[in-house]
């Protein structure tokens, strides 16, 4: 798209930072024990928060410098990612573009409820419910509802709900559960998933 429109200059080069090796293994099929990792971190680069920032978000970079093609660096990205995964319980992958943020799990059954309810409707654009725990809701579910009931979403810190259309154009809940710190941390792992809308109970707004 850049290329397209502003006619850019794209080259490939070596980075100057490392991939930490969890990021590396995400993609790949290998799955490793604890004991495996703490072998790894001895010859590997790991995640260090002290390298992971907001500067570009911050406006706090030089102008001389290459201008960013986004609002975070690739290590942050990866971190936020990494997080939304370890807390919802579900695939990253699954983030639609418009997410609400409650505290309170009556909303939750309320949208799965009606989350269930358009992707029964064949005049609905939603066409799957994916849930924390590994439920994936189609219309060919038997009793969806029952099999959203189970307690795998309650190992997870914040479990998400994802009502995806063919477009990518759908809705995602996060239940934060209590407490300030974990809607903070919620959101900052969002933003580096660039919604395009956030949404909480509490009426505040913030478009990105």
């Amino acid at each position: 798209m850049l290329y397209q429109d502003y006619g850019a200059h794209i080259s490939v080069q070596p980075s100057q930072h490392e991939i930490p090796y969890p990021y590396v293994i995400d993609g790949s099929e290998l799955t490793l024990d604890r004991s495996m990792s703490a072998g790894l971190t001895r010859y590997f680069p790991t995640t260090e928060l002290a390298q992971i920032g907001d500067e570009t978000a911050d406006g706090i970079y030089h102008p001389t410098e290459f201008s960013p093609l986004s609002h975070f660096d690739a290590r942050r990205v990866d971190f936020s990612l990494a997080r939304l995964r370890h807390y919802t319980g579900t695939p990253v992958e699954h983030f639609q573009p418009f997410v609400l943020f409650t505290n309170y799990t009556r909303y939750v059954d309320e949208f799965v409820r009606w989350g269930c309810s358009q992707i029964l409707d064949p005049d609905s654009p939603y066409i799957a419910l994916s849930c924390a725990g590994g439920n994936w809701i189609t219309a060919e579910t038997e009793a969806p509802e029952e099999a959203i009931s189970d307690l795998a979403w309650k190992k997870h810190q914040m479990p998400a709900w994802h009502l995806i259309t063919a477009d990518g154009q759908g809705i995602t809940l996060v239940n934060i559960g209590v407490g300030p710190s974990n809607a903070k941390n919620h959101l900052r792992s969002s933003g580096s998933a660039t919604p395009g809308c956030l949404v909480d109970d509490w009426s505040l707004w913030r478009i990105t």
